[in-house]
């Protein structure tokens, strides 16, 4: 199977990673970065690759959560 070629720069493993950080599991990650939780998993997966607005959301996601401010 050939792996989508991330335009964000991201791997699926670096979004898994950042969810992980974030202590989110799929269901709640998704639902934050406003996708299916079944796109959340192909992502991961390498199975579709990641845009670059899917990336900029979860940093910006990260920096409010390391600010004390709750995801909108």
């Amino acid at each position: 199977m050939n792996t989508p070629t991330p335009r964000s720069g991201w791997t699926g493993g670096d979004l898994r990673a950042w969810r992980q950080r974030m202590g989110w599991s799929q269901p709640l990650a998704a639902a934050e970065l406003g996708m299916h939780e079944i796109n959340l998993s192909k992502l991961e997966n390498g199975r579709q690759a990641i845009r670059p607005t899917v990336r900029r959301l979860a940093e910006c996601l990260e920096l409010l959560a390391a600010r004390g401010i709750p995801a909108p």
